[in-house]
């Protein structure tokens, strides 16, 4: 391989470099999550004791709504005891 020959392949391999790899790299970066992005989204984050207490309240609210549909149930054969009371007096 003569030098004429090494610095075409030089060359070739330059170019490549700048017109192909360069460009594709850059638009990465430009994609790519700055550390500014990811402390962002992690403080936006539930935490396992946020899911926790979530999953709490909503355990809490749902013993409530079938406390309040066993009273209704309950009020409901209260009412139809004394219609049936009613009716026979």
């Amino acid at each position: 391989m003569t030098k004429k020959d090494k610095n075409e392949v030089v060359e070739l391999f330059n170019q490549g470099m700048s017109e192909i790899i360069l460009p594709v790299l850059d638009e990465m970066n430009k994609k790519m999550a700055t550390k500014e992005d990811i402390k962002s989204i992690r403080s936006e984050m539930a935490t396992k004791e946020d899911i926790k207490d979530v999953g709490a309240q909503l355990d809490s609210i749902e013993r409530k709504v079938e406390a309040q549909q066993l009273r209704s149930d309950r009020h409901g054969k209260d009412i139809e005891t004394l219609k049936k009371a009613c009716a026979f007096a």
